[in-house]
Order: C-alpha cells, then structure tokens, then sequence
C-alpha cells in the first residue's frame, strides 16, 4: 500500500513521512526510485516537509545506496548515515 500511495495520490497536506523499512527491489536491493516517490510526498504544490526513514545496522549495507539517492536529489545526508555508509564501505575493503 505505501509504494502505491507513493505514486499516485496526491494528498497535499503531508508534510511528514517516515519510512520503517527500506523499499527494495524483489532482488532485496534498495530502490532509489521507489524511496524518492515515497519521500516526494512531503513536497507537494510548492510546500515542504520532513521524511523519516529508519535503518539499523542490520541493514548497513543499503545506507551507501541511501546515501547516494539523498545525494542524487539534492538533499541533505545525516551525518550518521553518512557514518554507516562510510563504515559499511571501510568492512567491505577489509
């Protein structure tokens, strides 16, 4: 129900969405596409908002995927996502 309320209704009074679980493809790899529709729902007819999205170190290695959608459409990355994806990438050079 989340992804289809991403992508077609239009309810210009959210102002808040926050994600429990990262959207991911059916090959379990994170989907930027459907995150920033998910997301996109805050900045409807020219008003902003907030979008929340939880990962826990259980899913570190989709925050450099997270990461790089923030980064892709011009938002702000928390510094510690930017950690754990920074982390995540430090492990897998090991």
């Amino acid at each position: 129900a989340t992804n289809v309320l991403a992508r077609g209704i239009d309810i210009i009074q959210v102002t808040l969405v926050i994600n429990y679980d990262l959207p991911l493809t059916k090959n379990g790899r994170p989907d930027p596409e459907t995150y920033i529709h998910r997301i996109g729902r805050t900045g409807r007819a020219n008003k902003t908002g907030t979008a929340y999205t939880f990962i826990t170190p259980d899913e570190e290695r989709h925050a450099p995927d997270l990461v790089r959608a923030l980064t892709q459409s011009n938002n702000p990355v928390p510094p510690d996502l930017e950690k754990m994806a920074n982390d995540y990438k430090e492990k897998m050079n090991k």
